[in-house]
């Protein structure tokens, strides 16, 4: 065997070696972006804007009673909303949400998306309270 011959056999681990890093550092980038941004909130502006009030609380349980937050600062809670439509929701227990609603008299609806005709109540994160602020800055405010 000559010389040429075992240096390239010992740059071929070397390479490989290499290429399964930069592999592996490319798949776990991808995979924190995946994880950081994946499913993000996107609120339905146009259910928002035919909405009469936002309301910012939680369902303590799986049934149909919502506590508002009314106010942030002293986090006083409001007494039980119930919807007429909770039957079509899909929620969480304890999970903060912001429900988009029109009121009627003591009914109290979740406006429903007008794409799909159905009630879509979103998680109340910071993007979600951002995004209800610049397309309704009134309603972020109830």
């Amino acid at each position: 065997m000559s010389a040429s011959e075992s240096v390239q056999k010992a740059k071929k681990p070397v390479s490989l070696l290499i290429a399964v890093v930069i592999g592996a550092v490319w798949l776990s980038l991808l995979l924190w972006l995946t994880v950081q941004y994946a499913n993000p909130v996107i609120l339905n502006r146009s259910q928002i804007l035919r909405s009469q009030a936002v309301l910012d609380g939680r369902f303590p349980t799986l049934e149909n009673e919502f506590i508002a937050v009314e106010d942030e600062e002293s986090q006083e809670k409001s007494q039980p909303v119930r919807f007429t439509n909770f039957s079509e929701l899909t929620v969480q227990p304890d999970q903060e949400y912001l429900v988009p609603v029109i009121i009627d008299g003591d009914k109290i609806t979740v406006t429903p998306s007008p794409i799909k005709d159905i009630p879509l109540i979103y998680p109340a994160t910071d993007e979600a309270r951002k995004q209800l602020a610049e397309i309704a800055p009134s309603a972020a405010k109830k």
